[in-house]
C-alpha cells in the first residue's frame, strides 16, 4: 500500500525499430518474370531510415504461417505504391492482396491484446488499406490530375489535434496548404463519399487532409486509425526527398519545406513503432 505518493509509470520505448516492407509482384515482367520476382523501391527504405528505422523486406508470396512469424518479430510495416491489383478475375484476394489482409488484421488483433503494430500506405498502399477496411473492393474511383503532379493538401476540423498532425510546426502547415509541397502519382482513389457512408471505413479511419481534383472536387490525401495505429498518404512523401529520377518525378516539389515536410512524416511513422517492442534476432 502506498500512501502520500505519486507513482509515474514510463513507457519504455524501442531505440531500434524494425519496419517490414510489403513487397510487391514484379512490375518489370518482361525483365522480371512475376512468378519470380517481388520488389520495393529503395526510396522507401531510406524513408524509414531517415527516421532511425532498419526495414527487413516481407515478401508478399510469404505462406500465412511464415508471415505472422515476420510479423512476430517486427516493429510495423509499410505498404508502397504501385500499380498491382489485389483482385483475381473471379473478384477474390489474390496473393498479394492476401497479404496486405493479414498484415492488416495483424494490426487489430495486436491491439486488441493490447500491443501496437503501426502501418502505413503510401499511395497504392494507402488506398489498398482503406478499401481492405472498407470490406468494399468496389470504392475506388477515377482521380482526375493525379498524375506527375505537386499539389496543396488542406486540413479538415480538428485534423491538428490528431496524433499524427500535433506536433507539426505552423510553418509546415501553411506551406502544405500554400506551397505544392505533396507528389501524387495516382490514378485511383477511395470515392469521397465513402469515408462517410461506409461504415467501416467511417469507424476505423479518420481523414486529416484533402486536395483536389482537376475539376476542383476534395479527395482524401492523409488518413489515420481511430484505434489502431493505421496511416496512409494519397501522396509520396518519399520521393521528394529520395527518388529523383527525371523521366517520372519531374514536378515534385524539392524545396526545404518539401523535405522538411517529409521528414516530419518520416520521424512520426518510425516514433510510433518505436512504441511496439518486438526483437527481430
Amino acid at each position: 500500500l502506498l500512501l502520500g505518493c505519486l507513482l509515474y509509470v514510463s513507457v519504455s520505448l524501442n531505440d531500434a525499430p524494425v519496419i517490414g516492407i510489403l513487397t510487391v509482384p514484379s512490375e518489370y515482367t518482361n525483365i522480371f518474370p512475376r512468378e519470380n520476382y517481388s520488389y520495393f523501391d529503395a526510396s522507401y527504405v531510406k524513408f524509414l531510415e531517415a527516421g532511425g528505422a532498419r526495414v527487413v523486406p516481407i515478401q508478399y508470396d510469404l505462406p500465412q504461417q511464415n508471415l505472422t512469424q515476420l510479423l512476430n518479430k517486427l516493429n510495423g510495416a509499410l505498404f508502397t505504391g504501385g500499380g498491382v491489383p489485389i483482385l483475381n478475375p473471379d473478384g477474390s484476394l489474390n496473393q498479394f492482396g492476401q497479404a496486405m489482409q493479414t498484415i492488416i488484421n495483424y494490426v487489430f488483433e495486436s491491439k486488441k491484446k493490447g500491443g501496437y503494430f503501426p502501418l502505413w500506405g503510401t499511395c497504392e498502399g494507402f488506398q489498398m488499406i482503406a478499401v481492405l477496411v472498407s470490406q468494399n473492393y468496389s470504392i475506388m474511383v477515377n482521380a482526375s490530375g493525379g498524375l506527375g503532379v505537386s499539389k496543396n493538401i488542406y486540413y479538415y476540423p480538428n485534423a491538428l489535434q490528431t496524433r499524427m498532425l500535433n506536433n507539426l510546426p505552423s510553418y509546415l502547415v501553411s506551406h502544405t496548404q500554400t506551397s505544392n509541397l505533396t507528389y501524387y502519382h495516382h490514378r485511383y482513389t477511395p470515392d469521397p463519399v465513402s469515408w462517410k457512408e461506409n461504415p467501416y471505413l467511417a469507424g476505423n479511419l479518420t481523414p486529416l487532409a484533402y486536395t483536389l481534383d482537376a475539376s476542383n472536387n476534395p479527395y482524401v490525401a492523409l488518413y489515420e486509425g481511430k484505434d489502431v495505429p493505421l496511416y496512409g498518404s494519397q501522396f509520396h512523401p518519399e520521393i521528394v526527398w529520395f527518388n529523383t529520377c527525371k523521366c517520372t518525378n519531374q514536378n515534385a516539389t524539392r524545396s526545404f519545406e518539401a523535405i522538411q515536410f517529409a521528414q516530419y512524416l518520416a520521424d512520426f511513422f518510425v516514433s510510433e513503432t518505436r512504441k511496439n517492442n518486438n526483437s527481430f534476432p
